[in-house]
């Protein structure tokens, strides 16, 4: 056996790949070079550590979720589904959703725009951020040329998302090394449990800072804001901008619940993540998916641990305070932490022989983007400001004209928007195009063009479309069988060959007014960057099919970009 070591919590896993076999008493610290070649997900030093960890290893390698030929439960037993019954309710309908399920978008794209020898100061604004994704996309796609001042306001109105992204953004910033940023960013940004050294990194470091703003505000009325700003005295800084109840209320997030034990909180997260009385629901979720995909997000729900296939979870033994910071699990189980990110970035991200590790490639993929962007907060002139507003709020507090770039995510869908909101509050923040022609305000529609399938069923051009797809997905019979879950793969199918400019173009005129235009030819994100690049018939479709397909829904995604029609 190769040499081990009893296991370390702050051990950091890096480059050579570790063998797998961590489950016992000691952690081997050999290389693992041979691959389990039945699953492909995990490696081993030599065949005696295989051995050894066979017990552990087995019930992930014979998983039926592996399988090539798998089909959902229902479908095996010949029932209807659970969902597809009168009154049924989806089990995440009520939940938060914690982290983006859209691949991250740098919204600069200065070699197409303003230029990599750009030398102008520029401000951009997420105005209804999510995540830190695309934030961190745009800084890691800086240039190298740009050396200006870059001011980039977050804003959500969610307290949560908020505080999440101010303690992961203190964490980049005040970790006294890169690489120990990225791991911890990765599990607290992911992992429901963490080690007890990012407890400690978290209560030891980061919460000192809130805590001293928070002493300066005894005797503020709760509502009113208040802005502190964090620097470690060069380059990057953040500026936070909240009322006193919300300072407080950020304290909230580094402890555990008083009482909360370790399997208390595995118990409740699992009742979302893998909920009683709805696993048709579930496996019609994995059934799109690419095998090695499904058990590795299994894997993910079962544990809630963001680590390569083979690396021991016995560290993470602490609920992640940014998550449990009540008894409860409050956000949705049915969503991946590989959709946040691009797939075909994901996927090319090598793992070693373990090849076919889906998550661990997604671990060390952001591993490489963290550590580069904790090394632009300590190069670059980086000035971060973040707010909890609504929009309307915030945008009587932004000055107007100053920003190159303005995103909104998804929602102008949301029902609660009023229609006129983004041309009465936010184009007046957008530069002008005598200012900046390249100025650009980014909006995301997921709902539209489903809406109109929705609607019409039996549109034509989806009648058009299903002997093209029956090519693709032959297994289908017809007529479809709605315990058949290739129906569910087909109709998705379809969605991502029917012409779909005509079905957006039929929603897209309540998008038009007189402050802002639609650019034609977009310079930052395609209009469809999710739909195939082949077409029905060239070497290659059926197989790129699969992969968009297990890429969730997200094949009907279509962005907008406008300029600003103001003077």
């Amino acid at each position: 056996m190769s040499q081990s070591q009893q296991l370390n919590p702050t051990a950091r896993y890096q480059f050579p790949f570790p063998c797998a076999n961590v489950n016992g008493r000691t952690a081997c610290r050999g290389t693992g070079r041979l691959v389990c070649t039945s699953c492909m997900l995990v490696a081993y030093c030599d065949p005696f550590c295989r051995f050894q960890d066979q017990t552990h290893h087995a019930p992930y390698c014979t998983h039926p979720l592996l399988d090539s030929t798998w089909v959902p439960t229902w479908s095996v037993k010949g029932r209807q589904p659970t969902f597809g019954r009168e009154g049924y309710v989806t089990p995440f309908a009520t939940h938060k959703t914690i982290w983006g399920d859209v691949p991250a978008l740098d919204i600069l794209k200065l070699d197409q725009n303003e230029g990599v020898q750009y030398y102008k100061d520029l401000a951009i604004l997420f105005a209804a951020s999510g995540d830190l994704r695309n934030v961190i996309k745009t800084v890691t796609s800086l240039p190298r040329t740009f050396r200006n001042d870059l001011t980039i306001t977050i804003n959500d109105n969610d307290l949560d998302i908020v505080a999440r992204n101010i303690i992961l953004l203190l964490t980049a910033l005040l970790s006294a090394k890169t690489e120990d940023a990225a791991t911890r960013m990765i599990h607290i940004w992911y992992s429901a449990f963490i080690r007890q050294s990012d407890l400690e990194f978290l209560r030891g470091v980061v919460r000192p800072n809130i805590q001293r703003v928070c002493s300066n505000l005894e005797g503020d009325d709760l509502k009113r804001l208040h802005t502190a700003t964090f620097s470690t005295g060069a380059y990057s800084t953040v500026n936070v901008v909240l009322p006193k109840k919300s300072w407080f209320a950020l304290l909230k997030y580094f402890e555990v619940p008083e009482g909360l034990t370790l399997d208390q909180a595995r118990q409740v997260r699992t009742a979302v993540t893998l909920p009683a009385g709805h696993i048709d629901y579930i496996e019609h979720n994995y059934f799109t998916l690419l095998p090695a995909q499904r058990i590795c997000w299994h894997r993910f729900r079962l544990d809630g641990v963001l680590l390569p296939f083979g690396a021991s979870r016995k560290p993470f033994d602490t609920p992640n305070p940014t998550l449990f910071h009540s008894a409860h699990w409050p956000y949705r189980g049915d969503l991946q932490p590989i959709h946040g990110w691009g797939f075909g970035e994901v996927i090319r991200e090598s793992t070693g022989e373990a090849s076919m590790d889906h998550y661990g490639k997604l671990f060390y993929y952001l591993q490489g983007v963290f550590v580069k962007f904790s090394r632009d907060l300590r190069s670059r002139n980086l000035y971060f400001r973040l707010d909890n507003q609504d929009i309307q709020h915030l945008a009587g507090r932004l000055e107007a004209q100053s920003f190159a770039r303005i995103e909104l995510s998804n929602l102008s869908e949301e029902r609660y928007i009023e229609p006129d909101l983004v041309s009465r509050c936010l184009v007046p923040l957008l530069q002008v195009q005598t200012m900046n022609p390249y100025a650009t305000l980014i909006m995301r529609f997921t709902k539209a063009v489903w809406a109109q399938i929705n609607a019409s069923y039996e549109i034509p051009a989806l009648a058009k479309c299903a002997p093209t797809m029956a090519t693709l997905i032959p297994q289908v019979v017809m007529p479809p069988d709605e315990r058949d879950p290739i129906v569910s793969k087909f109709l998705l199918g379809m969605g991502l060959i029917i012409d779909v400019d005509i079905l957006f173009d039929n929603q897209a005129h309540r998008l038009n007014c007189e402050s802002m235009a639609v650019k034609e030819k977009h310079t930052i994100v395609e209009k469809w960057p999710f739909r195939p690049r082949l077409t029905p018939g060239q070497c290659g479709t059926a197989e790129e099919l699969a992969v968009i397909l297990s890429s969730a829904a997200l094949g009907l995604t279509r962005y907008v970009e406008y300029t600003s029609l103001l003077s």
